[in-house]
């Protein structure tokens, strides 16, 4: 990370999906908002909130994804899906 800036690449079957934006709030430990890009798909930025909230022995997470085309809501949601899923394995195992 530099000035705020960060960049991800997630590989799935092969193909590196490049994910880029910068952080707009951070207030440990229950909320954090950036911005969402993924160039090889469009050239546009998204904001992204994710709070988290006590609940009883563990948290609940809240993401909201703005600013989104119509057409690309389906594929947004199954990435961060498959993201959240392998990072539920990891903390299992």
């Amino acid at each position: 990370m530099t000035d705020g800036r960060w960049t991800i690449v997630d590989r799935r079957d092969g193909v590196d999906y490049r994910a880029l934006g910068e952080y707009l709030e951070v207030e440990p430990p229950r909320r954090l908002v950036f911005t969402f890009g993924m160039p090889q798909f469009s050239a546009g930025l998204s904001k992204v909130s994710v709070d988290i909230a006590a609940d009883g022995g563990g948290s609940v997470m809240t993401l909201v994804q703005e600013d989104l085309p119509p057409e690309a809501i389906a594929a947004l949601e199954e990435g961060w899906r498959a993201m959240f899923d392998a990072f539920a394995l990891a903390v299992a195992a």
